[in-house]
């Protein structure tokens, strides 16, 4: 199943559910996403911009769209990232050799040549 990355960061009024919710809270989001055909992965509580992250195996979009508007109506808001494995990453890559070659060094870089001009 595809994995997803769910920060969520709350609302007016949505800290406050959360806090009150505290582990029942965590619970009951676990069983909402396995009632959507998910599973978690990791749960936690942040500091900083976001309030909490959620990684969890989904098994479509439509799921991961249904959880986040399920979150959105309890007063948080959510960004959902599709996560990718490093084996996703060298199908995608296998897909456009041509397309992933390696930058040519620059000048700008250590070990790179500076551009000449044609006579010079």
């Amino acid at each position: 199943m595809p994995k997803y990355v769910l920060l969520f960061r709350a609302q007016e009024g949505g800290a406050m559910n959360m806090l009150a919710g505290g582990s029942e809270g965590a619970a009951a989001q676990r069983d909402a996403i396995k009632e959507l055909g998910g599973t978690v992965e990791a749960q936690y509580a942040v500091t900083g911009h976001y309030d909490a992250v959620l990684i969890a195996d989904f098994p479509n979009d439509a799921s991961v769209l249904a959880a986040s508007m399920g979150a959105e109506a309890g007063g948080l808001y959510v960004d959902a990232l599709r996560a990718y494995s490093a084996d996703e990453i060298d199908q995608a890559r296998r897909m456009f050799p041509d397309l992933m070659q390696a930058p040519e060094a620059s000048s700008d870089e250590p070990g790179g040549t500076a551009p000449t001009q044609a006579g010079t």
